[in-house]
């Protein structure tokens, strides 16, 4: 404490002191000499302030200027309400609550200090001694993406016809130290496993987003990403050096290239959320009555959110993402169920766009080649999910190889291309 000026001593005494049980605080005891009982107790009611004014980091009075801008109202620092509700990836910020109604994403860019380049895999571009690592500007880039989608592409999504439930932006604000996101809070709940009322839901979703932007160009995504999903191999070098070599793993990353090459040129192209897990949906029931004597009707809807990594990709890769995070809910034939009710939302939203849908044999033949693809990620990364994604993988193979490894890389991907053209069944017959 001597090192610090009399002012910061006693509010910091104060502090220590009121964390005590009552029957041992003594004032007497703890006061600096010169001070009065009730500058004493003045000073340790700013300081308790002070203290429950900062949740997480982020101080109330930042929080009231964020909200009388977006409110147009002023507001005051003692009339704020600030929760944390989560903290995100790699310690780069947190999530917070402002007064039960606004969530605000607080991201703060790791720095640009000089460091010694890491050991990277040959495939992995190298970074200069004062950039950041590969892995720390893939998350910037990441918030810099989600940035992008709430100022630039979820008004669209919000309105008619696409009428998709996401939080609505208030603000968003980005710069050279880090991002600002504020929101609406969305009134859904979240779930464990999705069951299959859920996952219809989920899936119904899904289906509006890939129909909004169906047949989307590189040159059209607006700040989103170049490869939607994080796990997509130009992105994940690193794991790919840790496959297995033998084995069916073996198999996989010989195919490994193939698979990604396959899904690029995949002739069903849109944008894909690229982190679709059950996590990351609320869900919604609403109740109607139609009418005196009518039964009422209770509809359920998904609320998504969290687009860091919405970019271009066929929609298998969602589609695997999604019922590889509900792996065990339902059996095989409920899949192809759900399958199904997905393609047929997709395709009425599509015909309403005057868009010619895609065969369901289309999209089930991609998703066989996302499932291969997102077990490649998880081999090298960590598994879950495993028992769904080393059958499908494995029936795969088998059909390129016969079941033993094939000569090289090349081999796989003419087997692949052979088997799987990228425009196979691709629209509708006449």
């Amino acid at each position: 404490l001597a090192a610090h000026p009399p002012r910061l001593q006693l509010q910091l005494r104060l502090h220590l002191h009121l964390q005590l049980p009552p029957r041992r605080r003594e004032l007497r005891a703890i006061s600096p000499p010169h001070c009065c009982p009730r500058m004493i107790w003045k000073a340790a009611l700013a300081f308790s302030a002070g203290m429950a004014n900062r949740k997480g980091g982020l101080a109330v009075g930042h929080a009231a200027q964020l909200l009388t801008e977006i409110d147009k109202v002023p507001r005051a620092a003692d009339d704020v309400r600030v929760q944390e509700i989560a903290s995100l990836w790699s310690g780069l910020g947190a999530v917070y609550l402002l007064d039960d109604d606004v969530v605000m994403k607080h991201i703060k860019f790791p720095s640009l200090g000089r460091r010694e380049p890491a050991a990277l895999p040959e495939q992995q571009p190298r970074r200069e001694p004062d950039a950041r690592s590969f892995s720390e500007q893939r998350d910037v880039d990441s918030y810099q993406v989600e940035a992008a989608f709430y100022a630039l592409h979820a008004p669209r999504l919000l309105a008619p016809p696409v009428s998709l439930d996401l939080p609505r932006p208030l603000l968003v604000r980005s710069d050279d130290e880090g991002i600002t996101l504020c929101m609406s809070r969305l009134r859904g709940n979240s779930v464990g496993r999705l069951d299959r009322e859920h996952a219809r839901a989920a899936l119904d979703a899904l289906a509006a987003l890939h129909a909004a932007y169906w047949g989307v160009e590189p040159s059209e995504l607006d700040g989103l990403q170049a490869q939607g999903t994080f796990w997509h191999l130009d992105n994940r070098a690193e794991e790919l050096s840790l496959m297995p070599r033998t084995g069916w793993e073996g198999r996989l990353f010989l195919a490994a290239r193939a698979l990604d090459e396959r899904l690029k040129a995949d002739s069903m192209q849109t944008c894909v959320h690229g982190d679709c897990k059950n996590a990351n949906f609320f869900f919604l029931r609403q109740s109607s009555s139609p009418g005196r004597l009518k039964e009422s009707h209770t509809a359920l809807s998904a609320q998504m959110f969290d687009f860091q990594y919405i970019g271009r990709a066929p929609p298998s890769k969602d589609l695997a993402y999604l019922f590889a995070s509900t792996e065990g809910s339902y059996t095989e034939w409920v899949e192809d169920e759900l399958l199904a009710h997905y393609h047929q939302v997709l395709s009425a939203a599509l015909i309403e766009r005057g868009i010619q849908p895609p065969r369901l044999e289309a999209v089930k033949l991609s998703l066989q080649i996302a499932y291969a693809d997102l077990a490649r990620w998880m081999s090298g990364w960590g598994w879950w999910a495993k028992p769904l994604l080393s059958q499908r993988t494995c029936a795969l193979l088998d059909k390129l190889d016969g079941g033993k490894p094939l000569a090289d890389e090349q081999a796989y991907r003419k087997a692949l291309f052979k088997l799987f053209p990228p425009d196979y069944g691709g629209q509708l017959s006449d």
